[in-house]
């Protein structure tokens, strides 16, 4: 999804169990970071950065 409140930076959002999102991260970046070949790969790196207090 495109972030809010920048025009052409794209975001990658965590939601809770409630539908409610809890934090958000950089598409950029995390592409960066890893060779994604499906979305399930991003989705993976994605979960073990977020951050504790998003859990809570």
């Amino acid at each position: 999804m495109e972030h809010p409140r920048e025009d052409g930076r794209r975001i990658f959002n965590v939601y809770n169990h409630r539908g409610e999102a809890i934090c958000w991260f950089d598409a950029d970046e995390v592409e960066g970071e890893i060779d994604a070949r499906e979305f399930d790969d991003v989705k993976e790196h994605i979960l073990h950065f977020i951050p504790e207090w998003a859990v809570k």
